[in-house]
Order: C-alpha cells, then structure tokens, then sequence
C-alpha cells in the first residue's frame, strides 16, 4: 500500500492478544464452576484462537499461524491453567473480566488490520477484517457459554473494533513506528470501551420510521384515512 512501511508489529503483541482473550474466556468458563476442566480449556481455546483463524482462513495464506506456531497453544494452556486453578482470585477484582475483554478486542483488532495490511488487501478490507478478528473470539466465546454475544445486544462493540483498526491504518501512514501506531490505537480502543460500558452508550436500534415521524411530528405526517375524513 502506498505509504505505508512494509514492517508488521512484533509477533509478541499478537502473542499478548492471545494470552489475554484466552483468559478471559477462561475465566470465564470457571466463574460459575458450571464448567469442567475441558470446558474452561475450550472456552479459552475458542477465545484465544478464534478471531486469529478465522482473519487467516480469510486471508487465504496457507494454514492459520496459530496451528503453526507452538508458542500459541502454550499460551491457551498457561491461560486455562490460570483461569481453572485462581479463576475465584482474579475474579474478585471489580470488573476484571471486562478489562480483559476491553483489552483483548483492541489488540486483536489491530493484529487483524495489520495482517490485512500486510497481505495487500485494500484499507476497507483491511478495517473490515480488524473488525472480524477483533469480535470473532469474543462471539465464539459467548456462544460456547450459552451467552448472546455482547456484539449483537445494544453495544457498539463491532464498531469500536472498526474504529481501532482504522485508527491504526491511518497512523501507519505517518512516521510513526508500527508498534507505537499499534498501541497507541489498543489503548483508544480499550479506553472508549471501558468509556461505552461505564456510561451504558448503546448503539442504534431499528425502529419504525413512519411511526417515529408520526409521534414527532403528528401534524405533518398523518395517516391518510385521516386527512380524508377531516377534508370530507
């Protein structure tokens, strides 16, 4: 892409992003002992790996990095470990949970832009599969738990994984290191959504549109069996 520095971030951060959704889906699984030790490892599994396949699957190179690469399991381990042996210790921290869950959509949403970005694909798609790895896991995550994912209630958790990974394209433009531009996109992204869920904003909701005009402005758009009645 023009202007753009052919130097992805460092694997580490991916790796982070990893460690991160893996517990929190974890955590998760273990927060109400309903699970297993193979349900906290599947929820972690799906929660960790889950937007990463699904951007490579996309991507169309070859078998998914994190089937690949060692490092990435072992993460998923480390996290159902901890999740399954302290999950009542961490869980005692005042909305842990959703720190992680905060944190793990800004980093894999920017890892999945940069990917995109890397493989050449134009600047939407690039922000359109930010998004999808930035919710896939999340959404697998929930399904598993028996849960609706947080990405189809009233909440702009899709677009704040939009916004992070267009943040980060547009500041890969500028001088900025790809790490500084990746972090620097995490934390408006994390922030906004610590911001989104404290003061309960929620997104659009469909409505009626004709009925919405009537109740705002009832003197102007009037159903016409009315308007017929009152000239006759």
């Amino acid at each position: 892409m023009p202007g753009t520095i052919d130097i992805a971030i460092p694997d580490w951060i991916e790796l982070l992003a990893v460690l991160v959704s893996a517990l929190s889906g974890a955590l998760l699984a273990a927060k109400g002992r309903e699970f297993d030790v193979g349900g906290v490892a599947a929820l972690a599994l799906v929660a960790g790996l889950g937007g990463g396949i699904v951007r490579d699957v996309l991507l169309g190179q070859g078998a998914p990095v994190a089937l690949l690469d060692e490092r990435y399991l072992f993460i998923v381990l480390i996290a159902t470990a901890l999740g399954f042996f302290f999950a009542g210790t961490i869980t005692q921290f005042e909305g842990f949970l959703l720190v992680l869950d905060a944190a793990a959509l800004g980093l894999y949403s920017v890892v999945g832009a940069d990917k995109a970005d890397q493989a050449g694909l134009p600047p939407v798609a690039a922000v359109l599969l930010g998004t999808i790895t930035g919710v896939g896991g999340g959404i697998l995550r929930d399904l598993l738990s028996g849960m609706t994912p947080v990405v189809f209630k009233r909440d702009v958790y899709a677009l704040l994984a939009t916004l992070g990974s267009a943040v980060y394209l547009l500041l890969r433009q500028t001088d900025l290191t790809a790490t500084a531009a990746a972090f620097a996109a995490i934390g408006l992204t994390f922030v906004l959504r610590l911001v989104v869920v404290r003061y309960r904003l929620d997104g659009p909701r469909p409505r009626d549109l004709p009925v919405t005009l009537r109740e705002n402005w009832p003197h102007v758009v009037r159903p016409r069996r009315l308007r017929r009645r009152r000239r006759g």
